[in-house]
Formats: C-alpha cells, sequence, structure tokens
C-alpha cells in the first residue's frame, strides 16, 4: 500500500483471508474505501484517541484479502503476549474508546439520516464488532493499542453485534483471576519455605505421605492421625498403621521452641487402607494463651495442601483427611 503524501507512514498488523472473515453485511467495499472518513468523524467529534486504536483495511490486489494497517508505526505486539499489567492498561484504553464509539453512534442515529451521515451510522457499530475470540485481533503497537478485523465476523452476519463489551468484561475477570492465582501461589510457597526450613530445623523426616503441624507460640498443641483400623498416632503412641510421629515439640516446660512443628510420616505406603483423618488438640496453655492458630500440612504424591485453624480450651478438632486405596 502506498501512503499517500501528507499522510503518516503506517504499520502492517495482520492480514486475513477473505474464506475466513467477512464483513458484516456484506458491507467490505464501504468500510474499505470509507474507513477513514469514518475515523476521522469520530475523531472530530470524539477526540483523536477515539479513534486511533483501529487499524485502517485494504483490500489485496487479487480482493481475497484484507490487510490491516496502524495509524502510526512501532513494534506489534499481539494482546495474548502483553504482561497482565499492560493487558489491564490496553483494556483501559479500549473500554474508553468503546465509549466514545457508543456516544458517537447515538449522535448519528438522533440526527436525520440522508447521505454520508446515513452511511456513517450504518457504519459506525462496525467498529465494535470484532470475531470472536476478540482477544486475537488486538494488539499493542508501539506502546499504544491497535484492534484489527472489526466489522468482520466467521459467518455471514446481517447486522452489527458489540462483541467488545462481554470481552472486556471476562478478560478484565480472568486478569482478577490470575491475580488470585498468582498471590495463591505465593502464599503456597511462602509456607512451604516456613515449613520446610521448620522441618528441617527439627530434623524431621519426608516419606510417602507426610502430615505437620505448625503454630507460632508457647502452647503445647499435639499432632494426631485417626488410622482406618481405629488405632491412632498421637504423643501418647507414635508409632500405627506404618506411620510414626518423629517430631513433637513444646511437651516440657524447660525446653519451649520459637518454631513450634510436629511431624508424623509415612516412609511407605501406609499399610491400612481407607480413610485417615488428621487431628489438632490443644494439650496445654502456657503464658496465658487461651487460643493458637495453626496450619496443617499434608503431602501426598509429591504434592502440598495446606489446612488453617485455630485451637481454644482443651479443644480436639479433626482438621482434614486423606484416603489410601
Amino acid at each position: 500500500m502506498q501512503n499517500r503524501p501528507g499522510v503518516a507512514p503506517r504499520q502492517f498488523v495482520d492480514r486475513n483471508l477473505l474464506d475466513e472473515y467477512l464483513f458484516v453485511g456484506e458491507s467490505g467495499e464501504k468500510v474499505t474505501v470509507n474507513a477513514e472518513k469514518l475515523l476521522t468523524l469520530l475523531a472530530r467529534r470524539q477526540g483523536a484517541q477515539a479513534a486511533a486504536p483501529f487499524a485502517i483495511p485494504r483490500f489485496d490486489e487479487a480482493r481475497t484479502a484484507v490487510m490491516w494497517f496502524a495509524q502510526h508505526r512501532g513494534a506489534v505486539t499481539p494482546f495474548v503476549e502483553l504482561p497482565d499489567d499492560q493487558q489491564a492498561a490496553l483494556l483501559d484504553q479500549l473500554e474508553q474508546t468503546r465509549q466514545q464509539v457508543l456516544a458517537m453512534e447515538r449522535e448519528l442515529s438522533s440526527q436525520p439520516q440522508s447521505g454520508d451521515r446515513l452511511l456513517y451510522t450504518q457504519l459506525m457499530p462496525l467498529l465494535l464488532n470484532f470475531p470472536q475470540p476478540v482477544e486475537y485481533h488486538l494488539f499493542q503497537v508501539g506502546t499504544q493499542p491497535v484492534v484489527t478485523n472489526w466489522g468482520m465476523n466467521k459467518s455471514a452476519s446481517v447486522r452489527p453485534v458489540d462483541t467488545v463489551g462481554p470481552f472486556l468484561a471476562q478478560w478484565r475477570q480472568r486478569l482478577r483471576d490470575r491475580a488470585r492465582q498468582a498471590a495463591e501461589q505465593a502464599a503456597h510457597r511462602q509456607r512451604e519455605q516456613s515449613f520446610l526450613g521448620r522441618l528441617t530445623r527439627a530434623g524431621a523426616k519426608t516419606g510417602e505421605i507426610t502430615v505437620s503441624l505448625l503454630w507460632n507460640d508457647a502452647n503445647d498443641l499435639d499432632l494426631h492421625v485417626e488410622c482406618p483400623d481405629g488405632t491412632e498416632i498421637s504423643f501418647s503412641n507414635k508409632t500405627a498403621c506404618g506411620g510414626i510421629l518423629d517430631i513433637d515439640r513444646n511437651a516440657f516446660d524447660q525446653s519451649i521452641s520459637p518454631e513450634p512443628v510436629e511431624n508424623i510420616v509415612w516412609s511407605q505406603r501406609p499399610t491400612v487402607s481407607g480413610t485417615y483423618h488428621v487431628g489438632v488438640h490443644l494439650f496445654r496453655q502456657r503464658q496465658g494463651l487461651t487460643t493458637s492458630a495453626f496450619t496443617v500440612r499434608v503431602v501426598e504424591k509429591g504434592k502440598a495442601r495446606y489446612v488453617q485453624g485455630r485451637v481454644s480450651g482443651r479443644d480436639y478438632l479433626r482438621v482434614t483427611s486423606f484416603t489410601v486405596p
């Protein structure tokens, strides 16, 4: 495509075959011929930033494909390859653009319809009609958002549909979910480091199944595992159903640990099949502490999971379970 004198050089962004995407309402000729006029009107009424994200479409010589050109130059990065924070920023810009296009639609539809005004009224909604998945038609060129394939669908359709609004809501939820997962993973790593460091310093063993208890005060908490055969592993019966209590802390007033931890481990598969229940007991209170927060860690097949809780008085709580087939 040759740039006209006085027109800023453009950046090629994408190309699509017309047997893959079709213009809505067979308006391909109208869109490609009038795109710049349409965007100029949008920029004049709603501001330059309203029109800037929309790429300019051009047919190739054989008219079998449409090429899309950004209105400015820069490195082209697909939206899906951007970091989450940059995706969020681009979505904010796209939402602002969407509101400006909707405002322009309302303005045009409220005026008498004839000539160019009728044409622009018909074409304006196409700016918010992207094929789905919408994210594959979003790019960052330089530092600015650019959208391609506007006004197109994967199959023939007569009327344009705003696919941008639902996409924005869904992708923002996706970013929230990813942020939540990242926070959970960070918390998991922090808990794991805390457990591993404390267990290592205490000389605890690991095995086929490992159940550990961690708390952070002077109280004497006890870890119990109730076996399917009715036996129990605890401070009073340190070996049962193939497991062993190998670490027991804060049992004595003379040796209060600043990093209390207890650990029950099976070096091999437990000898009894069935459901094992994990319990926590506040056996002895100290320093006026009537309640203790704790975390239980269960490792099975190399995967760790955590359960947090709190015991008070002389409570015994069943906090989780695991099953041996």
